[in-house]
């Protein structure tokens, strides 16, 4: 009698091992959608990103509300652009559609205001 008991749980046992080899593939499912929640959640801060830089140009440069929504046109466009860039993985333009928007911006701002975006905006950490 222990004998059929020991060869069912020794049979039960060879059934089970299949199943439970299969948990670590689960568990790398698990971190297959851990990184792609987390690629997802980089992607909403990337899109609310111009929202930031705008309250930071405004509180800096004391935007009119017409210059505002032209600096916040100007953010999406480079955000857009670098953004397309990214798609195709040519990040060494990334560098001149900055400058086109810093130029772009320069035009938007006071001669005052232009001042104070070149001294606190210019990319150089000191």
């Amino acid at each position: 009698m222990y004998r059929k008991l020991i060869t069912i749980a020794v049979f039960s046992l060879c059934l089970a091992a299949p199943a439970l080899a299969q948990r670590p593939a689960r568990q790398g499912n698990t971190q297959r959608q851990q990184q792609e929640k987390q690629r997802q959640q980089q992607k909403q801060r990337k899109q609310k990103r111009p929202a930031g830089d705008i309250h930071k140009f405004q509180k800096a440069l004391n935007l009119t509300d017409d210059q505002a929504n032209q600096v916040r046109s100007l953010l999406a466009e480079r955000d857009r652009q670098i953004g397309e860039l990214a798609c195709k993985r040519q990040k060494g333009q990334a560098k001149s559609i900055q400058e086109q928007f810093r130029t772009n911006l320069r035009g938007v701002l006071t001669p005052d205001q232009a001042a104070i975006f070149d001294q606190k905006f210019s990319g150089k950490k000191k």
